[in-house]
C-alpha cells in the first residue's frame, strides 16, 4: 500500500548522519532520541531521524552547529 506520510525514504538520516551534522558522539545521539531529547522514531533496532525535524528541533533550541 502506498504510505500517506508527507516523509519520504529520502527525508530520514541516519544516526551516524546526525552524529556528524550536530557534531555530536553518536552515542550521545542515541541517549538524546532514547529519553526524547531530539525528535526520532526507532523501528526495530535502528533510529530513524527525519531531516527537516531535525531542523526544526535545531531553531526551536537554538542549537548552534558552527563550532
Amino acid at each position: 500500500t502506498a504510505r500517506q506520510a508527507t516523509e519520504t525514504d529520502d527525508d530520514y538520516i541516519s544516526i551516524h548522519d546526525v552524529a556528524g551534522y550536530l557534531e555530536i558522539d553518536l552515542k550521545e545521539i542515541e541517549r538524546m532520541a532514547q529519553s526524547g531529547q531530539i525528535p526520532a522514531k526507532k523501528e526495530g533496532n535502528n533510529w530513524r531521524f527525519v531531516r527537516s525535524e531535525i531542523d526544526a528541533w535545531l531553531v526551536a533550541n537554538k542549537v548552534n552547529t558552527d563550532n
